[in-house]
């Protein structure tokens, strides 16, 4: 399973996810509309945010649901986050951290299950580098992530 390469976007209001090139917006998701953050236990840089969008929007387009983030500035995405939503509604955005979860796509839900191959646990040590690979395989509706 490949991903594509974006330029991610945090706002007072919005997350933004705009291509590389073009800079055109590619997806933009309301602040207002997240529920919850997910991210594995492991130094891995995944993060999954996790939206309350419904299947179809009110222009009519199709919502792609979830999002899924490969990332090396894991801490920083998670913290920015957590600051713009809590001041744009007031409200904290919960924070989970397992070695598996659910993610809601437009059309299906997928079971991420994490494996570790020699991946170190994330710490509080501002010191260490995250130098980190990950290995994506999707099987039918499970996403396994391997971190080495």
């Amino acid at each position: 399973m490949q991903g594509q390469k974006r330029i991610f976007v945090i706002t007072t209001t919005s997350i933004y996810f705009l291509d590389q090139k073009s800079l055109q917006i590619r997806e933009h998701l309301y602040l207002n509309d997240l529920r919850c953050l997910s991210c594995s236990p492991y130094l891995d840089g995944v993060i999954v945010i996790h939206t309350n969008r419904k299947q179809v929007s009110k222009t009519g387009k199709k919502n792609k649901g979830d999002v899924l983030i490969s990332c090396e500035k894991l801490f920083e995405i998670i913290t920015r986050l957590h600051i713009e939503y809590t001041l744009h509604t007031s409200n904290r955005i919960p924070i989970e951290i397992l070695p598996h979860f659910t993610i809601d796509f437009a059309d299906r839900q997928l079971d991420v299950n994490f494996q570790v191959a020699n991946a170190p646990i994330a710490s509080d040590s501002e010191n260490e580098e995250s130098t980190f690979s990950t290995e994506v395989m999707k099987n039918n509706n499970n996403i396994t992530i391997v971190t080495q």
